[in-house]
């Protein structure tokens, strides 16, 4: 009589095998101290953006009689302007301008820049050789004079740098996109798909898309911190966002005048700045570092 063999109790697949590659890669970021210290700034920075109503104690344009530069109280954390305005209401209002019209630019270009260049790498052929060649002229002018050349044709004002920002993202996302295509177009999950009659825009957004997101998750964030300084840019040229509202360009363009008489009116938004871009870049390094395996620690 031939005995049967026990099965030994296998152990629990661990949870990491039923994770995407993509969501450990955002777990291993977050994991990295210059992750954690990117991510925290930024969120209280959204914070104090969101809730500049409740946080501030004056309004954007609220002015105090009497007040004119003064020095940083109990009353007046950072002082006041010019004209009597809190430095430190002005400060959250700002910060919210900024990153509404950053973060919305950039996202609106990486999205129209994604979608397109992965069309571009899939489908090849003439499509291609029309957006490439398009995406080539876009980035032979610099980032910053084609944002002035747009608000030039469509005026001063948030709508207007928000547009901008889209604009000379959208080549840098596409170009990417198109050759995270070409990379995995040619790779045998690919092939097995189209072998079970699985249509281009399931290979395409269901699977090529999904395994080439990696650098182009890196280049939004380096590309959120280059659109918070352009911003900043066009609104200290007086292209951006329009007196009375606030936004950190306008106030370092305002305070640089007033520097040796209220400090903080010019270096209060250049550091907050300053801290933003530095979050940006810190995230970025950090996502890297875990999507590459040879730097992992």
């Amino acid at each position: 009589m031939i005995e049967t063999k026990r099965t030994q109790n296998l152990p629990l697949a661990d949870d990491r095998g039923s994770r995407s590659p993509f969501v450990d890669v955002c777990i291993r970021t977050f994991k990295n101290p210059q992750g954690k210290i990117g991510v925290f700034v930024l969120l209280i920075m959204m914070i104090c953006a969101v809730g500049a109503e409740v946080l501030g104690p004056y309004g954007e344009r609220e002015q105090t009689e009497g007040a004119r530069l003064l020095g940083p109280s109990l009353g007046h954390l950072l002082g006041t302007d010019e004209i009597g305005r809190d430095i430190f209401s002005r400060l959250l209002y700002g910060l919210r301008a900024s990153l509404v019209v950053s973060l919305t630019g950039v996202t609106v270009g990486a999205i129209i820049g994604s979608f397109i260049g992965f069309a571009a790498g899939y489908i090849r052929g003439m499509f291609e050789t029309v957006v490439m060649r398009l995406v080539d002229a876009m980035l032979a002018f610099p980032s910053l004079l084609a944002g002035i050349a747009v608000l030039t044709i469509l005026g001063p004002g948030i709508r207007s740098v928000t547009i901008a920002i889209a604009v000379f993202n959208f080549p840098v996302f596409a170009r990417l996109a198109r050759a995270g295509a070409l990379a995995e177009g040619v790779k045998d999950y690919v092939m097995a798909e189209r072998s079970i009659g699985a249509s281009a825009f399931r290979i395409l957004y269901r699977h090529i898309a999904v395994n080439a997101l990696s650098p182009l998750v890196v280049q939004l964030a380096l590309s959120y911190a280059f659109a918070v300084l352009a911003e900043s840019a066009l609104s200290f040229l007086g292209l951006g966002v329009q007196p009375p509202n606030a936004s950190l360009g306008t106030m370092i363009q305002r305070g640089r005048g007033f520097l040796y008489k209220q400090l903080w009116y010019a270096v209060a938004p250049g550091t907050v700045l300053a801290l933003m871009l530095v979050s940006f870049n810190f995230i970025a390094d950090a996502f890297n570092e875990a999507n590459d395996p040879k730097r992992r620690r």
